[in-house]
């Protein structure tokens, strides 16, 4: 049978489950800093709609 090293399921585990609260984190702080610029966002989209429109139009 096969022997089980515990101590590498241990560190595989914790290096798993450090990457997973490091995406979490890493996505909630990309969230809180684009929801305090949205508005600043929603104008650069009003103005990149407006710019891909002007290029259909030329086109």
């Amino acid at each position: 049978m096969y022997e089980i090293d515990w101590k590498m399921v241990v560190d595989i585990s914790q290096v798993i489950s450090s990457a997973a609260v490091a995406v979490v984190f890493g996505y909630i702080v990309k969230t809180f800093l684009w929801a305090r610029r949205s508005d600043q966002i929603e104008l650069a989209e009003g103005v990149f709609g407006e710019m891909q429109r002007e290029l259909h139009r030329e086109v």
